[in-house]
């Protein structure tokens, strides 16, 4: 108050001053100032202009939200989007504010993948494995956009000396709708590109004739529910000899071949149906351990009903000799097959000799998966790897070229370049493992680094950590193989029981463990006795292991 006094009078005496020595002269307007002058220092310490100060200071603070877009809601995309929503975003001290998270897909709902086995032989229900993005969203604030993705505009694209597309803006992702097919524009600031894989029946590569019109592949929900229609019109054909081709022996294939085999020597209609599990060169499990191959090959012999066939499938052709042959008499062989359709498959084995699976009832595929992205480079801006046709990324997941576009997954690979005094050498290109695993952690890896982007922060490389593999064998028995060694593996049904626990762990919500768990604790309550029982047995056969 006495500094206020004090400037009063200053204030009085410079006016009255001014007054004294100008006021003859003094204009009617500058006496207009002098007077509000004056009556600014009047008990007040010029609050209008602090407040003016106060609202551009905290204009400067409250920088508008980022629009990050998602794209693909597999592991990969749906945990990026979740993990973003998770993280602090401070708005306090001019940092950012909390994005604006879109998830872009063309399915309603996603399909946790490693558990589409227990889904197919109706082990599970649908709600468990293939929740809708609406449910598993519902507590968060992403925005979710049931639309398909077909070409990416960024704002900036500029071409370096070398050749070399480099933007650093924004852009927009042109999505269509499949039913209306109305294209919809979504501005983007930062993009995450993580649409997966699909099956390619037509590059030179994998390219097999007859295998796109008439082999169901195994990497969708629909593709679970076509296999599941087939085999309930399998359990009405009244013949001697059924007969399902299951064509790879990697993961997914030796997994589904076991699991259809032990389903159908249980099953009234099914128990006459052989399995012939085709295996390039009759080599199974190639990227397993010792110990995962053994308890593949254990679980193998115990199913009756299950053949494994050396080979390479070079055709499929549809069976003159099928039960329906006189209706599919006067169609084109090309044409597509109905749920009666008997084949012919065409195997090469490794000796170079042919031999010929005839009157096949079903064909699973499981081979050819690639990347899934638009092959025209006007659609997609990105540099691609020659080899693989996957996005190029670096150790941070940043998109070459593309300082706010990040790739993860299926269709992502990174290449890291070796440095000598400052200079690069060499680069090598490192392809993940195409497993649920690799993409949970890059999930969490690209989430922080969007952050970090964002609000201005360093990178981290990612890292990833293989923390073992698991598989299931069919009939409540599964192998888990530790990363400790080739032999360090478990199987039979505790392993069964580690294994549901594992992915009852990577659910993506809280709401989908308790809902699953919760199922599951009613099962082991039903029949406490025989679930210890069964795990007690698992533990003893794998500690008297030699």
């Amino acid at each position: 108050e006495e500094e206020e006094e004090e400037e009063e009078e200053v204030a009085k005496m410079m006016i009255s001053s001014t007054a004294a020595n100008h006021q003859k002269i003094m204009p009617s307007s500058l006496a207009r100032k002098k007077s509000f002058f004056f009556e600014s220092f009047r008990g007040r310490r010029r609050p209008s202009l602090r407040a003016d100060t106060r609202a551009s200071t905290s204009s400067k603070r409250a920088p508008s939200p980022k629009k990050v877009v998602v794209l693909g809601g597999g592991f990969g995309g749906l945990y990026c989007a979740l993990k973003l929503d998770a993280l602090s975003w401070r708005e306090k001290n001019g940092e950012q504010p909390k994005p604006i998270v879109t998830l872009i897909d063309a399915n309603e709902t996603f399909l946790f993948k490693p558990l589409m086995y227990e889904l197919l032989t109706l082990d599970m229900e649908e709600t468990e494995v293939a929740p809708s993005y609406e449910e598993l969203l519902q507590n968060t604030t992403v925005r979710f956009v049931r639309k398909e993705a077909t070409k990416i505009v960024p704002d900036t694209i500029l071409t370096t000396k070398s050749g070399t597309k480099v933007s650093g803006t924004g852009g927009e992702v042109i999505v269509r709708d499949a039913l209306t097919n109305e294209e919809e524009r979504v501005k983007y600031d930062y993009l995450v590109v993580s649409l997966g894989a699909k099956v390619d029946f037509e590059s030179e590569k994998n390219f097999v004739k007859g295998a796109k019109e008439f082999a169901i592949p195994f990497n969708g929900l629909e593709d679970v529910k076509e296999m599941q229609k087939r085999i309930e019109r399998l359990k009405e054909v009244k013949e001697d000899e059924k007969t399902v081709a299951v064509v790879g022996a990697g993961y997914a294939g030796v997994e589904l071949a076991l699991c259809l085999a032990r389903w159908f020597e249980r099953e009234d209609g099914l128990k006459d149906v052989k399995i012939k599990l085709v295996a390039k060169d009759g080599e199974l499990l190639r990227s397993a351990t010792t110990g995962g191959k053994t308890a593949a090959r254990k679980a193998l012999g115990k199913a009756s009903n299950l053949e494994i066939l050396d080979g390479t499938v070079g055709a499929i052709e549809r069976s003159t000799n099928g039960i329906n042959s006189s209706s599919s008499s006067s169609s084109n062989s090309s044409s597509s097959p109905d749920e009666n359709t008997k084949l012919n498959i065409f195997l090469t084995k490794s000796d170079l000799s042919s031999e010929t699976l005839e009157n096949v009832d079903m064909c699973c595929w499981t081979v050819g998966l690639t990347a899934k992205l638009p092959t025209s480079e006007t659609d997609w801006p990105f540099e691609q790897d020659q080899r693989t046709g996957k996005i190029i990324t670096d150790s941070t997941l940043k998109v070459a070229g593309y300082d706010r576009v990040f790739a993860l997954g299926d269709n992502s690979i990174q290449r890291e370049h070796e440095k000598t005094k400052g200079k690069s050498t060499s680069e090598e290109s490192e392809e993940k493992p195409a497993t649920a695993q690799v993409a949970f952690q890059a999930a969490d890896y690209c989430a922080w680094n969007v952050w970090s982007a964002i609000n201005k922060r360093p990178l981290l490389p990612f890292r990833y950590q293989h923390l073992g593999d698991m598989m299931t064998l069919g009939n409540k028995e599964a192998a888990v193989q530790f990363p400790i060694g080739e032999e360090a593996t478990l199987d039979g049904p505790a392993a069964f029981a580690l294994r549901r626990l594992a992915y009852l762990y990577r659910m993506p919500t809280n709401e989908q463990r308790f809902k699953i768990g919760r199922k599951w604790l009613s099962a082991i309550r039903a029949n406490p006795s025989a679930f210890v029982e069964e795990v007690i047995e698992g533990v003893n056969l794998y500690t008297s292991r030699e």
